[in-house]
């Protein structure tokens, strides 16, 4: 396995660019994440979650999945067309906030793999000031993403968003990657 992500992510842990957070409340939120993609997401091999949350309160939720009234056949389920026809969960549950009229300035996400540029892109523009990301998922990356996850966590540190880690398990869900199963 190639280790670029993890020298990454603990050299921006090491120059405090990142901030290590195992606090209930993370955990609790990330496990609500987990449990939202596991049910939600229409992606046979990988389920991502995100969830959404201002002053304790959770605003939306979003998975990676068709959008409402898209046709799920098994040629747009698979690569490469998967890629255009389900969304990603970070911008699943940004557009379901914008769409209920709910704005997210000062939100944290709670996402547990690290945001392509495109969802990094979403996340500075809507107004989310925290990304709480988990660091087993995140060490999942396979190779042909490594960069652009790259290219995206330096984007949101250049607009200032603040990003957090959980480094402890989180326990009570299962999670899907690339078709294998793990208790995150």
């Amino acid at each position: 396995m190639d280790d670029t992500m993890k020298k990454f992510l603990d050299k921006l842990i090491k120059e405090n660019y990142v901030k290590i957070n195992n606090s209930k409340e993370n955990k609790d939120y990330l496990r609500k994440a987990y449990v939202f993609a596991k049910e939600n997401s229409t992606d046979k091999d990988t389920w991502t979650g995100s969830i959404i949350v201002n002053n304790g309160k959770i605003i939306t939720s979003g998975a990676n999945r068709f959008a409402p009234g898209v046709k799920q056949t098994s040629d747009r389920k698979n690569r490469p067309k998967k890629y255009l026809f389900q969304d990603h969960a970070e911008r699943n549950a940004i557009y379901i906030a914008a769409k209920e009229g709910k704005k997210l300035d000062g939100s944290k996400m709670y996402m547990p793999w690290a945001p392509c540029p495109i969802c990094a892109n979403a996340i500075i523009i809507s107004g989310i000031k925290t990304l709480i990301i988990h660091y087993d998922k995140v060490m999942k990356t396979p190779k042909d993403w490594v960069d652009d996850i790259i290219e995206a966590v330096n984007m949101l540190l250049e607009s200032k968003i603040r990003i957090e880690v959980v480094t402890d398990k989180i326990g009570e869900c299962e999670a899907k990657f690339r078709g294998e199963y793990w208790k995150p």
